[in-house]
């Protein structure tokens, strides 16, 4: 039987997520690929001839290149890290813990409205009779520096019309619980996608081998990810697994490196013995596949975890990459100088680009995946080329997508206060 049996533990344990609602190597990759995202509108009788070249280009290379379903998936990473803080509260208080922190949520709901964060929650440990905190809040970022500035008072006063007494908050929050430490992980490597509506959450915590880290790491990503695909295309209620890596913690001692979710929608959970054994016989199926032998206990070792229900959240209308799809999806027209025209049709995640001449003939079509990132504040947004990841900044404003030109991020020979702008068509 093949080892990664040894996985099933957490695949078995009932498992949350929220709105996470981007795979890091897919931002580094080159931006120079795809001249349908990238011209610059510097003088259209001068370049012309090189744009036309470069959309023809662009679509010769449709068909080589990554394959679409590895950028789709970079396009569908929910978040690029995580903040976990770990609260022990004193026996008999859980009542007033709760209270503060549905204050808080109200105070997050407004940071991810302002963009400076993704989404917040607070889960409770299942089991804590052992542990010495009992709550653990998670906190998702598109930034690094997002997830360690501090919060940004004034700007939430702003948007919430009124006055926020911070001081007289924090002061209660540090009588009601002792943040015992916090953690910061990085996603590299995930499968499925959470919408939402998950309630549970999975946590192991593991340490690789000493002088194999690099080897665990790609055992986890290309064995373990695509076998937990299985499961999660097996069953509905399991949403996604993701491998994080540890970037930072408060803990006076570190004894793991990396850190596997699991995210479940328990509304989703079989509810006849005849459904849960159908999902159990095929999950037995997956994970006894010896098609390969890795040997796991000599990659990692488990060195803790535990399983948490999500019992607040942010809401999904806070979530600022939410927000920022509601106002894209749709028809967007462009117009150059000389008549010829571009049509962007947004779907959640997919954009699907048309090229056409000014007497209305067809120039090129089609379509590349898209990911949406708010990041301090600002909009990104990323489509996955087949040979590279287009990447500009963008604001929507009375009707109007107006689209940074690639002279603000490199010397192109083109000006920096170039826009491309698309009117909304429908």
């Amino acid at each position: 039987m093949n080892n990664i049996w040894r996985l099933m533990p957490l695949l078995l344990l009932p498992v949350l997520l929220l709105s996470f609602p981007q795979d890091i190597c897919a931002q580094q990759q080159s931006e120079a690929v795809n001249d349908a995202e990238t011209q610059d509108q510097t003088d259209a009788a001068k370049t012309q001839k090189s744009e036309d070249a470069k959309e023809s280009e662009a679509k010769a290379s449709i068909d080589s290149g990554s394959p679409f379903a590895d950028r789709e998936k970079s396009a569908s990473r929910p978040y690029t890290y995580l903040v976990f803080g770990y609260m022990s509260v004193p026996e008999g208080k859980d009542e007033e813990y709760l209270a503060i922190e549905s204050e808080w949520r109200e105070i997050h709901n407004l940071r991810c409205q302002a963009g400076q964060q993704s989404f917040w929650g607070l889960m409770k440990l299942n089991s804590s009779a052992n542990s010495k905190y009992q709550y653990v809040t998670i906190q998702g970022y598109n930034s690094l520096d997002d997830s360690v500035r501090p919060i940004n008072w004034w700007r939430l006063q702003q948007l919430k019309g009124e006055e926020i007494d911070h001081e007289d908050l924090m002061e209660r929050t540090k009588k009601a619980r002792e943040l015992l430490y916090s953690e910061t992980y990085q996603t590299i490597g995930h499968q499925g996608f959470t919408d939402g509506t998950a309630d549970r959450l999975n946590i192991g915590h593991f340490r690789s081998a000493d002088g194999r880290e690099s080897e665990y790491v790609d055992a986890e990503i290309e064995i373990a990810g695509p076998t937990f695909q299985k499961a999660i295309d097996a069953d509905p209620a399991f949403h996604m697994w993701a491998l994080n890596r540890l970037v930072s913690t408060t803990k006076k001692s570190r004894n793991h490196n990396y850190q596997i979710i699991h995210v479940i929608d328990t509304s989703k959970q079989p509810k006849t013995d005849e459904e849960r054994k159908s999902i159990q016989d095929k999950r037995r199926a997956i994970f006894s596949d010896d098609t390969n032998n890795t040997d796991w206990d000599s990659l990692r070792t488990h060195v803790g975890g535990g399983r948490m229900t999500l019992i607040l959240k942010s809401s999904g209308e806070a979530n600022p990459e939410n927000a920022e799809w509601q106002k894209l999806q749709g028809t967007w027209k462009h117009v150059r100088e000389d008549g010829s025209y571009r049509i962007k049709k947004i779907s959640m995640g997919l954009e699907v680009l048309e090229g056409y001449e000014a007497d209305g003939s067809l120039k090129f079509k089609y379509e590349v995946p898209m990911r949406i990132e708010v990041r301090q504040g600002i909009n990104h947004f990323y489509v996955y080329h087949p040979k590279g990841t287009y990447h500009s900044v963008y604001k929507v404003h009375d009707g109007k997508w107006y689209e940074q030109g690639r002279g603000i991020f490199r010397n192109t020979g083109s000006a920096p206060d170039k826009f491309l702008i698309y009117e909304k068509q429908n």
